[in-house]
């Protein structure tokens, strides 16, 4: 599918260049900055109305109220999500209450951004990933690549990992290295948790994709991190 999509790309545009970034499962939300100050926060919706959680999102840390550049307008679009362990802190204290726990982390987040009462929201700990820049006033920007680089100077959090390729084969391994990159932080974080210095993995996976032999390196990797500090 990638190989095919590249191919279609380079027989429509001369010398196309690709971002290839990880993806967050969250709820999407906008963020519209005037002189470099939040003014409105909003849910995507309907893809043309969307809910006003400004005050919500005023909340997320990680969502800088002012931007290091007093742009006369900028509008950026990014995914809200809640931290694995702050969920599963959630989903016990619901259970513990009598409450219908959340099924995932995303409705969690969306839930969360939809409360009426903002201070319910900051006890959520939501965290964000500015992914893309909608709309810019008194800046231009060519490539997407360049907006990732700029929003990271305005400083907003962006997607880490990402990368701009050329063909379809480094897009392929662009992504498998972000996605082992990925299982590595889990296992590492995973890892210190218990305080287990052995484990067993068992990986069903296609051999050419070398998926398999990636993910059993990495769980090696960990583990002997994991040996050293104990």
């Amino acid at each position: 599918q990638v190989r095919s999509f590249v191919e279609t790309v380079q027989q429509a545009v001369d010398k196309p260049q690709f971002v290839v970034e990880p993806k967050i499962d969250g709820l999407s939300v906008s963020l519209e900055y005037h002189n470099g100050e939040l003014a409105i926060g909003s849910t995507r919706g309907d893809g043309f109305v969307g809910e006003d959680v400004t005050s919500n999102l005023k909340t997320v840390k990680s969502i800088p109220i002012k931007i290091n550049e007093e742009l006369p307008l900028i509008e950026v679009r990014g995914e809200t999500y809640m931290p694995r362990n702050v969920f599963l802190n959630l989903v016990k204290e619901q259970e513990d209450n009598d409450e219908q726990p959340f099924k995932n982390p995303r409705n969690a987040a969306a839930g969360s951004l939809r409360q009426k009462d903002p201070k319910i929201a900051a006890k959520r700990k939501l965290d964000i990933f500015v992914f893309n820049v909608q709309q810019i006033e008194g800046k231009e920007l060519t490539s997407h690549k360049e907006s990732l680089d700029y929003l990271k100077t305005l400083g907003f959090k962006t997607i880490p990992d990402y990368k701009r390729v050329s063909t379809a084969d480094e897009a392929r391994l662009t992504a498998l290295h972000a996605i082992c990159l990925q299982i590595f932080r889990y296992l590492t974080q995973k890892l210190l948790e218990i305080r287990k210095y052995s484990c067993v993995v068992s990986i069903q996976a296609n051999e050419k994709s070398g998926y398999a032999s990636c993910v059993q390196s990495l769980c090696g990797i960990a583990l002997r991190m994991i040996c050293r500090q104990g």
